[in-house]
């Protein structure tokens, strides 16, 4: 179900081109859109709602960004709807299916006029800023106390300043390994999807703001930390 969610938004690029997205379908199981309605808010930054049908009624799962209260929205709408329930940030619905196109019309319009652009552009969230010498296996254990990872329990995301090593290099074709050193210690970091990315940094002398998870790479029966690169931005000085 959620890579089939997934493919529709891909193969239909005009549903991200609203500042809201409604999904309904008779294939998706009701016990299962929840996790993948927070999934897809959060990775589109979006008002998101879900819906399974089934025997004409259908059963949705409701996120939303800060910046778009759920609540009176869908109080707005409550004549389309059978009934609703949650709070302003997280919610659930019941509607006949006859009435999903007019309260999906109406739901992504209330978004249009509601939100900016600013609004919904991506966000990346940093948990603490970590210098590379506390990125130690001491804190890879450390964290292991906040697993499970998962959807609504990412990884721990931080931040640093580092300067590049040497330039980087891409790896796999798509992704980009980067050299990075700071105070003395270097650290590998691996940006998937990135490699379009090196243009910018084959130059002497830079230094990056990075936004990285480290992780534990295990290869040939050694352990070693490698940053995983969530983002990063050239410092212009």
């Amino acid at each position: 179900d959620s890579e089939d969610i997934v493919k529709t938004l891909k193969k239909n690029p005009g549903l991200l081109e609203k500042k809201a997205i409604i999904l309904a379908s008779k294939k998706w199981h009701p016990g299962i859109i929840p996790i993948i309605t927070a999934r897809i808010s959060k990775q589109y930054n979006r008002p998101t709602i879900i819906i399974s049908i089934d025997n004409g009624v259908g059963k949705g799962s409701i996120r939303t960004i800060p910046e778009f209260p759920l609540l009176q929205h869908l109080r707005d709408q409550k004549d389309l709807l059978i009934n609703f329930g949650g709070h302003d940030f997280a919610a659930g619905l019941t509607i006949k299916e006859e009435n999903i196109p007019a309260f999906t019309q109406n739901f992504i319009q209330a978004a249009e006029d509601n939100l900016k652009e600013k609004d919904i552009s991506p966000k990346l969230y940093i948990d603490a800023k970590a210098s590379f010498k506390e990125v130690t296996f001491d804190l890879m254990d450390s964290f292991t106390l906040l697993e499970p990872f998962g959807t609504d329990n990412p990884p721990p995301i931080l931040y640093a300043k580092a300067k590049q090593a040497w330039p980087p290099k891409i790896v796999g074709k798509t992704h980009l390994k980067l050299y990075l050193e700071q105070d003395g210690r270097a650290l590998e970091g691996i940006g998937f999807n990135m490699a379009s990315m090196r243009k910018d940094l084959c130059k002497k002398n830079i230094t990056l703001e990075i936004a990285y998870t480290p992780h534990v790479n295990n290869f040939l029966n050694k352990s070693s930390i490698q940053l995983i690169i969530k983002d990063f931005k050239i410092c212009p000085y």
